[in-house]
């Protein structure tokens, strides 16, 4: 591995080896739950990007080694969990305690011996979608996008579906995608039969999410794939630059929703002082979240607490909250394992969370 004469080849022969030691691994009986990966410190210095202060591996496709890594686990079907040299030696910044605890509560979730924890509160026989796009690449370095969904069940339980490929071709908005109509119709075809094959019947109410609004064909697509749905709450949730003020030395409270006069646009505020510890954890000054319901049969405080609820649910992390919902922050990070190269290589994705993190 070492004689190659790039970064990039280096790194693809390193996870060549990799990938022989998993398939050497499963063929164990019984294979194990999952896998720990810890990169010697002489290899990551060897593969990394000297530009970058943090190690970046990238193959000689520019496909990147963490996500690629993910990828070959769920070829066979193990989930795995890489470790950094830095983190073994603790010089980070995080306490021991807090490392320890990530790794415990990830390995705890990946070994499939259940969640690490779960809202008590979501409302039944409702299913939750976070909707999100990303480029597709493929070996020539040309790009398509792709739609996925991220799906929660009040149960607990979640599971990812990929979309299918589509062009994007827009000068306005080259960055910000949108469905055709079949293409958000077939969609959410797909997440309510994913969501009746696990709980044998549909969903009383649908609630999306979406970081981008909804253009007309879009909507048309989802309301006609969800028109026996008794209940359906449309939402697009974005990051706003608008911050708010109280009285006093302290931030606004986590929890505060602000709406304006005409109901059309609702601030939320996932980070802030928290009561219970006293503080805020974060720095400068904490700035909400902008929602706005395109179609809305619930009540906005509902909404914004089920919102408020997901920001708690990464199971990836365990501070005692995120900014945004995991509906969306999910299927980010799921999105940028998916477009990957290789991921075109995976006759059957699996749709578990833990295969990605």
């Amino acid at each position: 591995m070492l004689s190659e004469k790039t970064r990039e080849k280096k790194t693809e022969s390193f996870l060549k080896l990799i990938d022989k030691k998993l398939e050497v691994i499963y063929d164990k009986t019984p294979p194990p739950d999952v896998v720990i990966i810890s990169i010697p410190r002489e290899i990551e210095n060897e593969c990394k990007d000297p530009r970058y202060d943090r190690p970046l591996l990238k193959l000689p496709n520019q496909d990147d080694f963490h996500n690629c890594l993910k990828l070959y686990g769920m070829k066979y079907k193990i989930p795995t969990q890489l470790i950094r040299p830095d983190t073994l030696l603790f010089k980070g910044t995080q306490e021991k305690s807090i490392v320890f605890w990530n790794l415990a509560v990830g390995l705890l979730y990946k070994s499939q011996k259940g969640y690490p924890w779960k809202l008590a509160h979501l409302e039944e026989n409702t299913c939750y979608v976070g909707i999100s796009f990303f480029k597709e690449r493929d070996n020539n370095q040309e790009y398509t996008r792709a739609s996925m969904a991220q799906v929660f069940l009040d149960t607990g339980e979640s599971f990812i579906l990929r979309g299918d490929p589509f062009e994007w071709k827009n000068e306005q908005f080259p960055r910000s995608p949108h469905l055709s109509q079949e293409g958000a119709e077939e969609l959410i075809k797909k997440v309510l039969e994913q969501y009746k094959s696990v709980r044998g019947n549909l969903p009383e109410r649908l609630v999306l999410h979406k970081s981008s609004n909804y253009w007309d064909e879009e909507l048309e697509g989802f309301l006609n794939a969800s028109k026996t749905i008794n209940s359906r709450d449309f939402l697009t949730i974005q990051g706003t630059n608008r911050k708010f003020y109280r009285p006093g030395d302290y931030g606004v409270i986590r929890g505060t929703l602000i709406s304006t006069q005409d109901m059309n646009e609702h601030y939320l505020y996932t980070t802030g002082f928290v009561p219970c510890i006293n503080t805020y954890p974060g720095l400068g000054v904490p700035s909400p979240i902008l929602i706005r319901c395109k179609i809305q049969d619930s009540d906005i405080k509902k909404i914004c607490q089920e919102i408020l609820a997901f920001t708690k649910l990464d199971w990836n992390n365990t501070f005692i909250y995120r900014k945004d919902p995991v509906t969306l922050s999910v299927s980010r990070k799921v999105g940028k394992v998916l477009a990957e190269t290789m991921a075109k290589k995976i006759e059957h994705l699996d749709p578990h969370y833990y295969y990605y993190m």
